[in-house]
Order: C-alpha cells, then structure tokens, then sequence
C-alpha cells in the first residue's frame, strides 16, 4: 500500500509525521505538567485554607477554656467577696449578740449589789397593819422605793420581767405582775422551768438558762439570767431577769450586707438537742425548732468557716458558721446566702446578671453552675433544665451529665462532645466544665457552658478563597458532622446528621486518615458522588478528635485544564496547516526537478537509441571513404604534429582548471546552504523571541493584576480585624511574589529585547551575506560551465588532432583496418541501441517510483 504512493505523498507524510509527532508528545507531557501543576495549586489552596480555619478552631476552643477560667475567677472573686461580706457581717452580729449578753450579766450583777435590794433583810411576809392582810415587805414598800425604777430599768434595757425570790423559792416581785408571782420553784407548778433551775443554781452564782418554754407567758420560749442577793454575806434571795427573742432577733435580723436571700439565725444545743435560737425571716424557722447540719456540728465543735452546702429547703447556700463565745450558753450563729445571689449579682443600674451579659457577649447558649450532688441551681437561660439534679433526673443521659460525672471524678477541666441536648430543643450542644475546688480538695460546684455550634459554625463557613464548590466541615469520632455543610445543610448539617445518622455519616478516606491523627491530601469520590480534591488533618477540640476536611470539586480546581486543552488544539491546527502547504511545497519542491531529469533521461535515451542507427549507417558509409581520406591525411600529418601537443597541453590545463572550479563551486554551495540555514534559524530566533516578548509581556500583566488582588485582600483582611490576620500575611506574601515576578518579567523583557535587536542585525548580516553567496554562486556556475566547455572543446580538439595524428602517422593501418573499423563500429552502434533501449527501462522505473505507478 505504501510503495503504491508517490514519492511526493511519502516526503509530505514523512515531514507530517516529524513534525505532528513530537507535537503531540510535547502537548501531552504539557498537559500532565498542567494538570499536575493545577493540582498541586489547589492541594496547596486547600491545605492553607485548612490550616488557617484549623487555627482559628484551635484558637476558639483555648480561648473557651479561658474564659472557663475567667468564669471560674469572676465566680471565685463573687464568691470569695460574699464570704467576706457574710464573716464581717457575722462578726458584727456576733460582737453585738455578745455585747447583749455582756449587758444582761452586767445588770444581773448591779441589781444583785444593789443597796436598796439588800436593805431588806428578808423576803418573808408581815401582815399590813391597817387590815391585818398578809403581804411582803418588798410589796408594801414598792411604790415609795422600788417600783418605779425596777419598771424603768426594765424597759429601758428591754428585759420582758424583772423577779425577785426568796431563798425558799418564793416569787415575791415581778415587774409584770404576771400569774407567775407568787408561786414557788421549789414545790410548785414552775419546779422544772428554766427560771427554777436560775433560781437554784442563783443562790449560789450568777448563771443563765438557754430558752425553753415558760408556761406563765403561754410557753413561749424564755432566757433566765439569775443572781444571788447577799447582805452581811448572808443569802437573802435571787434577783432573775427574763429575756425574750425580741432584741436577739433585732439583732440578728439586720439587712446590711444579706442581699436579698441572706439571713442570719441562732442555734443553741441542750441536753444534746439543737434548736433555734432565733427566729428564720427567708424560710420557716422558729425558736424552739429543730435543726441540724454538718455546719452546726463544726461550730458546736468550735470550729468557724464558710462552707457551701445544701440549706434546709433544698437549695444550694454559702454558710458561715461561727461558736458564739457567751458564758452558760451553747449556742452557734450561721448566716447564709443563696449561692445564685453571690455568683451571678444583678450589678448597680442594669437589669441582666453579669453572666447574662457574658454568654450575650461571647456568644454561648448558656452557663450552668451545679452542686457536685447534681442540682444546677444556677441557669443563665433557666431553660427546662434549671433546677433539675443531672446526675438522677430527667436529663441524666445528656452530654452535660456525663460530663459533670467525668469532672467530679477528675476534678480537672472537662469537654464534651456535640450531642443532641433536650432543654434546647434537641440541637446538638457542645460542653465545657471545671470544677471549683476548695482549701480541703473538695469540690464545691462546678461550672458549665454550652456551647453552640453556630460558633464554630462562622468559622467553619468562611468562603474566601474556596471557591464556588469548596467547603471546610468537621467530622467526630462518630463519623457524624461537627460543622454545618455549605454544599448539603439538608442531610449534612449538624442537627441533620444527628438526626438521621444513616444518611449523615460520612466515612471516607480523608475522615478515616485525619481521625487516625494523619495529614494529607488526596484525590477521592466525595460523599456528594463528585470528584473532589481533599486535604485533611486531625483536630484536637479540647482532648477529643475531630477530623478536619478541606475539600473542593476537581472539575473547579481543574477548570484551567479544559482552556488549555483548546490553546492545544488551535495549535496543533494551526502546526498542522503550516505543516501541510510546507511539506507539500518542499515535496513538490524535491519532486518537480527529478520528473525534469526523468524527462530529460527519456529524451536522452531516444536520441541515443535514433544516434546508434546513423552511427551504424554512417559506419558503412566511412569504410568506403576510407581510402579517399589516406591521401588528404598524408599531407596534413607533419603540420598536426606540432598542433595536437599544443592541443593536448591545453587540454590538460583546462581539465585542471575545470576541477578547481569544480571545488570552488561545491564550497559555494555548501556555503549558501549553511546561509540558508542560518537565514532560517535567525528568522525562527527572532519569531520565537517575539512570541517570549508577547508571553513576557503577559506575565507582566498576570504580575500586576495578582499584585492588585493581593493589595485588594491585604485591605479586605485589615477589615477584618484579627480573624483576617492570617490572610492578611498571606495576601502581602503573594504581593511580594507579584511584584517580584514583574520585576524579573521586566528584566527578561529587556533583555529579550536587546536580544531581538541583535538578532535583526544578525538577519540583515545573514542576508547581505546570502546575497552575496548567490551572487558568487551564480558566477562560480558561469565559470565552471565556461571551463568545462573550454575543457571538452580542448580534450575534443586533442583528440581529434591525435587521432589524425595517428591517422597521418599510421595511415596504412587505418585505411587496412577502415573496413574492419567500420564493421566494429556498426556492432558497436547495435550494442549502443540495446543499451539504449535498458536505459530507458531504467528511467521506467524511476518514473513509476517517483509517480506510484
């Protein structure tokens, strides 16, 4: 099939397929260069997408924990600031309650030393001397001595009777004149009251009885202070003063720094009973009432603190605790606070509590403060969970319960994962929780915040530099979503992957790679079905791994690959073409002057064939002549002696000459040929440096435009504040290569440019030079012609002068041997015909390959 073609057809798909093969070859390896340039670009995108977000993720959740420890500090400044206030508050109380008593032991004293008191020299009864009726020498005397300043003392120091007994127990005098006067402590109904055990222990020294019922006032509680009353160191009988609750309870009750939940109450212990010792204002609580806790227990004990704890009602509060140091008494002061109050006050002037402001401020759902027993009795929210007990109620499966369980176990900070919550609705939340922890290692209560995940929403969701299919997404260790999905919020979002975890689950390479702890990159099938680029990285969120994801389609990242697969083709088009009218002209240039050779060898070989015929006639024709020429040659031969050595001397000369003609001519034209390839060659330089300067030019503009979109992020990252600084570093990184790169796309455009300038001397040398080659050609040609006419005329001219020559000098022989010389001669002519005749089957055969027949 091939030999069919024509010479022409085979040069034309030769210089084809030299020239389209390697064009191809060079396209391809440039695509592969391309394409593997375009994907490394957007690996590199996406990995610095991934390590920016990763920082700032990273940066979120530390900026969590410290604001767990700025939470932790406020509620510990609170605190510690309402255990200051409660002890000063207490200790005033507590001096005051001492200075009461103080008083009280001191005016039992005076009256017991009283003179007017101890001028009597007994209790016992005299009989009135008007009527004979049986009365007390005291009583007949009050009016004029006793009475009215008995009344004032005790009502101006506030005592709720004032007694006096004799010695056998007989009360012989109260202010009140109650129905307890009269009656005797020894033997009577008032035997084993509180003011007989005054009375008995107060023949003998002062001394006081804790409050206990006292029938004659409707069994109120009572406080009986007693003193002996002496005269010549004789007992005469007792002096009792009867306190109430009134002035305790002023006491205690005072407001000044109990905000609104705080009070103050008093508890007495006797006979191993505890009791109130003062009447409750913020929860039921009555004198005589009873009352127990691991508190009153450590001051009864002497000891003094504050301590968080769980009040009589339930609820969660700070409790200081204090011994009160009065003689006779065993009692304790407490004063408490509700720990909600002290830890979230509502500061002067505004309405929200500061942890209100706070969670408004950072952005969190909500902040819990919780007992280590579970009760969270503190709720910024107060959603459906507030007052609940975490550890045995109804939320006791949420992500908060397990992680209060993980912190009191710990006593260290804690996370917890998202996971669906029921007091917000069922949306996933987040966690965080360190426990407050006191002088002994014991927890007091722990702190908590929700976190939502619409903070690491607007971070995860940031669109610059993604593109239009690119996204950022976490996923956790349950291979569910960690952050919405930009591309399907409808089956990848959070609450969507939590809420359908079939369909949400992702579990691809990348998640698998970055939950194993790798970093890397990858070319996969997304959980979309669509080819994506992937670069991935474990995430440590507070101790527990996510798997970070950057991804976008490959058909974006690679969009370039299509524009220039076309530039391709329009080249390889246009090659082709070029190609085809260059390789059809040189072909037809190569095969035209051979079909003009053919031409002429068929011509050639019919005239020898046409010339072989008359050298055969002619030869008969010269035998007959021959003897006629023997005469005339005769003559001739002494004077073409001397004529055919001068012939043949310039035979030589000429021959000589010819071949140095021969040599110049060849060395011309292998120098025009070099010109002509060089001429070329500087044409295709100058051409290729044009096209540099074009592409130079245009990297220039790349250069600069890159610079104004740097310059463009740099200001839109300024705007930004600091979660652009990142990008704003790397915005002046990629304007600094922009400027470099048209700097050095300046120089190369200089330098091309001097270049070309040379190269156009160099083409105007090359051609003055070719012309004048050509010129020397064309004349080297004339010359050779001319010497090789002068040449074959002379070896011509000599040999016919020799063979005169010998014909003159050997006439005898020629004109013998004529006959026989033209009989030869006529063979001669007839082999000459044959060889002809396979001469122009020869020149068949060249034609039929040069032409494919």
């Amino acid at each position: 099939m091939f030999q069919k073609l024509t010479i022409k057809t085979k040069i034309f798909i030769a210089f084809m397929s030299i020239g389209i093969i390697p064009l191809f070859i060079a396209s391809i390896i440039f695509l592969n260069m391309s394409d593997s340039a375009l994907t490394e670009k957007a690996f590199n995108q996406m990995e610095s997408i991934r390590e920016v977000k990763k920082k700032h993720l990273e940066d979120f959740f530390n900026n969590n924990k410290n604001n767990m420890n700025v939470l932790l500090e406020t509620v510990a400044s609170f605190r510690q600031s309402a255990y200051e206030k409660l002890e000063n508050t207490q200790d005033i109380k507590k001096n005051q309650i001492k200075d009461y008593f103080n008083r009280c032991f001191s005016d039992i004293k005076v009256l017991s030393e009283n003179a007017n008191i101890s001028d009597i020299a007994s209790f016992e009864p005299v009989l009135d001397m008007k009527g004979g009726v049986r009365k007390y020498l005291f009583e007949l005397y009050e009016e004029q001595y006793f009475g009215k300043a008995l009344q004032k003392f005790n009502q101006e120091y506030g005592y709720e009777d004032l007694l006096l007994i004799t010695k056998k127990g007989d009360i012989v005098y109260t202010v009140n004149k109650g129905p307890d006067l009269g009656q005797n402590l020894i033997t009577g109904e008032l035997k084993d009251t509180g003011l007989a055990k005054a009375f008995n222990q107060g023949l003998t020294q002062i001394n006081i009885q804790d409050f206990t019922p006292y029938p004659p006032v409707n069994n109120q509680n009572m406080i009986f202070i007693a003193a002996p009353v002496f005269k010549y160191k004789k007992i005469q009988g007792v002096v009792v003063l009867r306190l109430g609750d009134k002035i305790i309870n002023s006491i205690v009750h005072q407001r000044k720094g109990m905000g609104k939940s705080g009070e103050t109450y008093l508890i007495g212990r006797t006979e191993g009973k505890q009791a109130y010792r003062s009447e409750r204002i913020i929860k039921q609580g009555k004198v005589g009432d009873h009352r127990t806790g691991k508190e009153i227990d450590k001051a009864f004990n002497g000891e003094s603190g504050t301590i968080i704890t769980i009040g009589s009602t339930g609820a969660i509060e700070i409790v200081r605790y204090d011994p009160l140091d009065i003689p006779g008494l065993n009692w304790v002061m407490n004063s408490t606070i509700s720990i909600e109050e002290v830890i979230a006050p509502v500061l002067k002037g505004q309405e929200a509590d500061f942890f209100s402001k706070f969670i408004s401020h950072y952005g969190y759902e909500d902040i819990f403060i919780i007992h280590p027993n579970g009760d969270i009795f503190y709720s910024a929210a107060h959603k459906a969970d507030y007052g609940t007990n975490l550890l045995q109620g109804q939320f006791k499966d949420s992500g908060l319960a397990a992680l209060l369980q993980d912190v009191i176990k710990t006593k260290k900070f804690g996370f917890s994962d998202l996971k669906p919550y029921a007091p917000s609705q069922g949306r996933p939340s987040a966690f965080i929780a360190m426990p407050v922890i006191d002088n002994a290692d014991n927890i007091e209560f722990v702190a908590a915040m929700q976190i939502s995940v619409n903070l690491i929403n607007e971070i995860m969701t940031a669109r610059q530099g993604i593109g239009n299919t690119g996204e950022t997404y976490l996923v956790g260790p349950d291979l569910l979503m960690r952050s919405d999905s930009y591309l399907d919020s409808k089956h990848h979002s959070v609450s969507a992957s939590f809420k359908n975890p079939e369909q949400g689950r992702i579990n691809t390479i990348p998640v698998t790679q970055a939950l194993a702890g790798n970093t890397g990159r990858t070319n996969i099938t997304g959980y979309m079905g669509n080819k994506v680029l992937s670069a991935y990285t474990p995430l440590n969120a507070l101790g527990t791994t996510w798997a970070f994801i950057a991804e976008i389609n490959e058909s974006e990242a690679l969009s370039a690959i299509a524009d220039i697969k076309n530039i391709i083709i329009t080249i390889i088009l246009i090659v082709i073409i070029i190609l085809c009218c260059t390789s059809f002209s040189f072909a037809a240039y190569l095969v035209n002057p051979i079909n003009l050779v053919i031409k002429g060898l068929m011509e050639s070989a019919e005239k020898v064939s046409s010339a072989s015929y008359q050298i055969s006639s002619s030869s008969q024709i010269l035998s007959q002549g021959a003897s006629m020429q023997a005469a005339s040659l005769e003559e001739s031969a002494s004077s073409l002696e001397e004529i055919s050595s001068m012939s043949l001397q310039n035979a030589d000369n000429a021959g000589e000459a010819a071949q140095l003609v021969k040599k110049t001519n060849k060395a011309v034209t292998q120098a025009n040929e070099a010109m002509s390839d060089l001429t070329g060659a500087m044409n295709e330089i100058s051409g290729a440096s044009s096209e540099t300067s074009v592409i130079i030019k245009t990297i220039d503009e790349i250069a600069f435009q890159t610079n104004l979109l740097a310059l463009n992020a740099a200001i839109e990252a300024a705007r930004a504040g600091e979660a652009g600084a990142g990008f704003a570093v790397v915005s002046d990184e990629v304007r600094s290569l922009a400027i470099r790169s048209a700097d050095a796309a300046k120089s190369t455009s200089d330098l091309i440019d001097k270049t070309i300038g040379k190269i156009q001397d160099g083409v105007k040398y090359v051609n003055t030079a070719d012309k004048t080659f050509q010129e020397t050609k064309l004349r080297s040609a004339r010359v050779t012609d001319i010497v090789q006419e002068i040449a074959l005329s002379s070896k011509e001219q000599a040999r016919a002068i020799k063979q005169i020559n010998l014909a003159f000098n050997e006439m005898d022989k020629v004109v013998q041997q004529n006959a026989a010389n033209a009989e030869e001669s006529a063979g001669a002519s007839e082999e000459l015909n044959i060889q002809a005749k396979h001469l122009q089957g020869h020149v068949e055969k060249l034609m039929s390959l040069i032409e494919g027949t």
